[in-house]
């Protein structure tokens, strides 16, 4: 398949294995981006959540999201089997070195998105780099420091099957230093890092959240 308006890009993680990657840049040239990290689940093509992929770009970000199934057995995360969450983090550390080396990208404004796995993803490499400036967990729930990952947003559809609006509201209260447990309101301060909210699409389930339009909207404001 071929990936519309993205450029395929050959990395290799702290392992030396492999990874295929895909950079989505913006048409306007100039200062250095912001950029982000999106993580879609392992047995996920790079096209999806590419509507959400593509409205970052219109914004003016430059996105990297992956190739997990790869185009050979040696990239292919899926037949691993075992420690995949372990090589495919290892994978989302790559792409943030990468990104931070660039010279058209702003380091100080570099993020992360993740679904579902991806979404764990998202969360795990915002806690073991801390530099990374926001984190957007979509359709998952995590133990997370409350001041770890920086600024995180807390996204999830009304109809989610495995993430009950109840349990969101739980892993919201916990991952905030005001304990608070309420949904679309910003607990933090962004300059320091400490902002966390919870967002609420009301007309998504779990397998329609990263394509929801207004799962979208609320991403890329975040």
């Amino acid at each position: 398949y071929d990936v519309i308006d993205g450029k395929r890009l050959m990395l290799k993680n702290a392992r030396g294995m492999p990874l295929r990657a895909v950079v989505f840049e913006p048409a306007a040239a100039g200062a250095p981006h912001p950029a982000i990290v999106v993580c879609q689940p392992t047995n996920s093509p790079p096209e999806a959540g590419q509507a959400l992929i593509l409205e970052f770009v219109r914004r003016g970000m430059l996105a990297v999201t992956f190739d997990f199934r790869g185009a050979a057995p040696g990239e292919n995360r899926a037949l691993l089997r075992k420690n995949v969450l372990a090589v495919t983090a290892l994978d989302v550390a790559a792409v943030l070195d990468y990104l931070a080396g660039r010279a058209d990208v702003d380091r100080a404004r570099i993020g992360l998105i993740g679904h579902s796995v991806g979404g764990t993803l998202a969360l795990r490499a915002g806690v073991e780099q801390p530099w990374v400036r926001a984190t957007v967990a979509v359709g998952i729930a995590g133990d997370v420091p409350r001041n770890l990952p920086q600024n995180l947003l807390w996204l999830v559809g009304l109809y989610d099957e495995f993430r009950p609006l109840s349990e969101m509201l739980e892993v919201m209260e916990a991952s905030n230093a005001e304990g608070l447990a309420e949904i679309d309101r910003t607990t933090g301060d962004f300059a320091r890092g400490t902002a966390r909210r919870l967002a609420v699409t009301a007309t998504a389930d779990h397998f329609t959240e990263f394509l929801n339009h207004g799962a979208t909207v609320r991403a890329v404001e975040w």
